[in-house]
Formats: structure tokens, C-alpha cells, sequence
């Protein structure tokens, strides 16, 4: 990792400031990688690595919507793509906050068979 700018966006990653953490939950939710996110958010990598590092958005409304405008201003990103992705991170950390052991409980969830349509 010789780019600076992505080499401290993966250090603030956990940090609540930062906005990388709540693009971070949202990633892993959806089992994306860097270029995966960068393609969810419809930005280029360096963009990704200049979103991280932005402070986190108020999260309630109207500034959370607010933030996202500057931010999605400041960097070309639609703001509406954003403000899904951004809400989507938050509400995994809120649940990642109050259920630490629901995030396993969820995942297995998602492995289950479906249920038969041909049961009674």
C-alpha cells in the first residue's frame, strides 16, 4: 500500500468519527471489497479512500442528509447512493451495538435452506 491517503483511511476504519467505519459495516454486509464499495457508491477508489477519511454524518435527519449533500458535492458522489449506503452502515452498527452476537445470528440466518413449497 504505497498511497498514503489509503494507508491512513485504513487506519481510522474503526475510529467512530470517521465516515470509513460506517462504509466499512456496510461493505462487509454485502461482502465487497474496496473496488466492490467503490463501485456501490459509483466512485473511483482514490475517491473511496477520500470518503473514508471524511467525518461521519450527523445521523439524524435533516443533517444526516445535509452532510451527505456536501460531502457527495465535495467529492462528485450522488448523494442518494450515499445516504443509502450510509444508513444501511449505521443501522448494522446500532445492531452490531446492542446485539454484538446477533451479527452470527444473522449470517446463519441468510444460510438456511428455504422452506419447501410443496409443506402443507
Amino acid at each position: 500500500m504505497s498511497d498514503p491517503l489509503e494507508a491512513l483511511a485504513v487506519r481510522v476504519d474503526a475510529s467512530p468519527f470517521f465516515l470509513g467505519r460506517v462504509l466499512l459495516a456496510y461493505a462487509d454486509s454485502e461482502s465487497l471489497d474496496e473496488a466492490g464499495l467503490a463501485r456501490a457508491l459509483g466512485c473511483a477508489p482514490r475517491v473511496l479512500a477520500l470518503l473514508r477519511l471524511c467525518r461521519a454524518p450527523r445521523e439524524a435527519a435533516p443533517e444526516l442528509g445535509q452532510d451527505l449533500d456536501e460531502i457527495g458535492d465535495r467529492f462528485g458522489v450522488d448523494a442518494d447512493r450515499l445516504l443509502s449506503v450510509v444508513r444501511r452502515g449505521q443501522a448494522l452498527l446500532r445492531l452490531q451495538a446492542v446485539a454484538p452476537a446477533a451479527h452470527g445470528f444473522l449470517m446463519a440466518a441468510r444460510d438456511a435452506e428455504p422452506p419447501r413449497e410443496d409443506r402443507p
